[in-house]
């Protein structure tokens, strides 16, 4: 983390509407970065390398919080729902601030947008 900077780690899909959503959130956000209140990690920051992976797991490890831009085709991802969704979620479960209602959430805006709770996700 730099500082006393807030990591936010941001995941999308490239497909559908992910570019568009992630776009819109990073414009909202940049006026935190540059009062340097947040340290706003996306894909734009993978270093040229072939640890990408690393990069992204880096990433999800030193984040307070985790935005998942819920796109159908998020939820396609093959990489989001067997990477990212299940490491986000073991890492919650270890944080002793847990609340219950983050599950909730989680299954709200799942179904919010059509989205059956599927185990891939984390058993919700």
């Amino acid at each position: 983390m730099n500082g006393d900077k807030a990591r936010i780690f941001i995941s999308y899909s490239h497909a559908g509407n992910g570019p568009k959503w992630k776009a819109a959130l990073l414009d909202s956000l940049t006026v935190f970065e540059k009062h340097h209140l947040l340290d706003v990690w996306q894909d734009g920051k993978i270093r040229v390398s072939g640890y990408w992976e690393d990069d992204i797991e880096q990433a999800m490890g030193s984040a307070r919080l985790a935005v998942i831009l819920l796109t159908p085709e998020a939820l396609e991802s093959q990489f989001i729902c067997e990477k990212e969704f299940p490491y986000l979620r073991e890492r919650q479960g270890t944080r002793e601030d847990r609340h219950a209602s983050e599950d909730s959430f989680l299954a709200h805006a799942l179904s919010w947008f059509g989205v059956r709770c599927d185990p891939r996700i984390g058993g919700l």
